[in-house]
């Protein structure tokens, strides 16, 4: 992953005769992150753009010091070392760490086949083996050098030759000083080289970009975006005769891309700019040619101000931000067309990131015009958008006629009606019914469609007793209606009656006999039920119940105790049944007059009670 690049900051050649060389920068990538833990592993590389150069040395002394530095400290595994012709790749089976340690090369990343050599390098490789900076400022200064001509690894792969592996968890910086031999065996010094490396995750940064790398610190340059989005120009109607006469239309540039920005839509002589139409456009007095002239709040009082034609991006009034520039707007504001066609031509602009509504709606869409026209409206239009890919396209030569005139039938009831058709073209054919004498018979229809429903005649009055709902057509036979009752069980039922008036009288059976015992008065159909009056005791508990008997006569006997044997002295003469209380006749003179006669007995009644007379 490319992270940095930077061009030589002070280069000095020695060659005469000589004024360019291939070198092109110095540049860094990421080779690792957090194969040490909370580091990064960067590799450093010097650029060229002819693959037969060859990288001889990388020096510093105090007039070009070589300096690479960093904020923190440069890991150094124990058993690596400061030159990559120290590093063993058969250790890293064992110690995969050691992939990871920091050191200084020409071309090869290990000691296979490595020529790389040093001098006066010592007392600062020995502090930066302990993972502090390299510095070489000394009069002596020193090197890391391969023989020129000897070894492969001082051409450039890919345009590029490896001089550095650093790891660490701060920011890099260096300046460094190369030499090297370009085809012609002839050898450049470049010195005060200069890199910036700052610690963190590289990638792409913007939320918005398709690439975006959320775990990413750093933005790299990387974010690609989507490819320029312009989709051609729309129109659509928005109110028709709002204008007696007149339809409003509004016209859009399209977009697919919602961070695409139309910034202008202009006009020249090359590029004509031009809106036309058949008729005239409707300019309302209150109005102006651009949405920055129309106020909203004018509406109220002014309504046919909503529908003045004016030309705008994205805004239909105030507040805005719409500017123009090199345009004549007379004839458009007289209701004649617009036309932008000379040397110099003009736009209607918005500057880049000042018009939130340059952007397209929720349809994709950013609104260009307003025109109100009684007349077919053509329209040559150019434009330029701000890609988010940060481009500026322009689209020029853009082509829209509305509305577009589609011929066919629009009579909707006809057979072939076309709902696309805008254009009567007097095709329409109607089927229907072609009967006169039908009662759905349809003038107008070309041909018969089977449809015809003949007339039915019946009584057509509702309130006739023999009306006919499905009539079509009186034929007189209509008849009265006749109140009475129309219950057939009813006693007063009236067969000739049609509408009941609540006059029935329903049969109530039961005894009609007003001499029976069981005559029922409300009865009005006698059931044969009527039973003749018997006269007796009808009280159960007397004598002489009657259980014939319907109507009692006062005649109950009810049983009474007492002496029943009339020889006795207490015969009861009421009562009806013996409570033993009887006393035998006297045999004894009693009041001793020498006789047992009535004398005697009345003395007797005088202790028990008079008897029976």
């Amino acid at each position: 992953m490319r992270i940095g690049r930077i061009i030589s900051s002070a280069v000095l050649f020695f060659c005469s005769g000589i004024t360019q060389a291939a070198y092109t920068g110095l540049s860094s990538e990421i080779y690792a992150i957090d194969a040490v833990a909370g580091t990064i592993t960067y590799r450093i590389y010097a650029e060229f753009d002819d693959p037969a150069d060859q990288l001889i040395a990388v020096f510093g002394a105090d007039y070009a010091p070589l300096i690479v530095s960093t904020t923190t400290s440069f890991y150094q595994d124990p058993i690596g070392g400061a030159l990559s012709t120290q590093i063993n790749p058969a250790f890293f089976g064992l110690f995969p760490i050691l992939q990871y340690d920091s050191w200084f090369t020409i071309g090869y990343e290990d000691q296979i086949d490595n020529q790389l050599l040093s001098v006066g390098l010592s007392p600062s490789l020995d502090v930066f083996e302990t993972g502090g900076n390299l510095l070489v400022n000394d009069p002596i200064g020193g090197s890391w050098f391969v023989t020129p001509n000897i070894s492969p690894q001082a051409l450039p792969v890919a345009g590029r030759v490896l001089v550095a592996q650093l790891t660490t968890d701060g920011d890099i910086n260096i300046t460094m000083n190369l030499q090297y031999r370009n085809t012609q065996q002839i050898s450049y010094n470049i010195e005060g080289l200069t890199l910036e490396i700052p610690f963190g995750v590289p990638g792409c940064t913007d939320p918005l970009a398709q690439n975006f790398d959320p775990q990413a610190t750093l933005d790299d340059g990387s974010c690609t975006y989507p490819a320029p989005s312009f989709s051609g120009l729309t129109y659509e109607l928005v109110a028709s005769d709002a204008i007696p006469g007149y339809d409003t239309y509004r016209v859009y540039a399209n977009f697919t891309n919602p961070f695409d920005e139309l910034n202008a839509i202009y006009g020249q002589d090359v590029t004509p700019l031009k809106v036309a139409t058949t008729g005239s456009f409707y300019q309302d007095a209150a109005g102006g040619p651009l949405s920055a002239n129309i106020n909203s709040l004018f509406f109220a009082v002014i309504p046919t101000l909503e529908f003045d034609s004016w030309f705008t991006i994205g805004t239909e009034s105030l507040p805005n931000v719409l500017l123009s520039l090199g345009l004549d707007y007379s004839n458009f504001e007289a209701g004649e067309d617009f036309e932008v066609n000379d040397p110099i031509g003009g736009a209607w602009f918005v500057t880049p990131g000042s018009e939130p509504a340059a952007y397209p709606d929720a349809l994709g869409r950013v609104l260009i015009a307003q025109l109100t026209t009684n007349g077919i409206v053509d329209m040559t239009v150019n434009l330029q958008y701000r890609a988010q890919d940060g481009s500026n396209p322009q689209e020029e030569g853009l082509k829209l006629t509305f509305p577009i005139l589609t011929p066919g039938c629009t009579y909707a009831t006809a057979s072939n009606f076309n709902p696309l058709a805008n254009q009567d073209d007097g095709s329409c054919i109607f089927q229907g019914c072609t009967d006169p004498a039908a009662v759905n018979f349809n003038p107008l229809a070309s041909g018969d469609d089977g449809s015809c429903i003949l007339p039915i005649s019946g009584c057509t009055d509702c309130m006739a007793v023999n009306y006919n709902p499905n009539a079509d057509i009186d034929d007189g036979s209509c008849l009265p209606n006749v109140f009475g009752c129309t219950d057939p069980l009813a006693l007063n039922y009236n067969p000739s009656a049609t509408i009941d008036n609540a006059s029935c009288i329903l049969p109530i059976p039961g005894c009609t006999d007003p001499s029976a015992f069981n005559f029922n008065p409300g009865a009005n159909v006698d059931d044969g039920t009527c039973t003749a009056m018997v006269f007796g005791c009808i009280d159960p508990s007397a004598l002489n119940f009657n259980p014939s008997a319907n109507i009692d006569n006062g005649s109950c006997v009810f049983p009474l105790a007492g002496c029943t044997d009339p020889e006795a002295i207490n015969f009861d003469c009421d009562a009806t049944f013996d409570n033993g209380t009887c006393i035998a006749a006297c045999a004894e003179d009693i009041n001793g007059d020498g006789f047992r006669n009535t004398s005697d007995l009345l003395d007797l009644l005088a202790v028990f009670g008079t008897p029976c007379p």
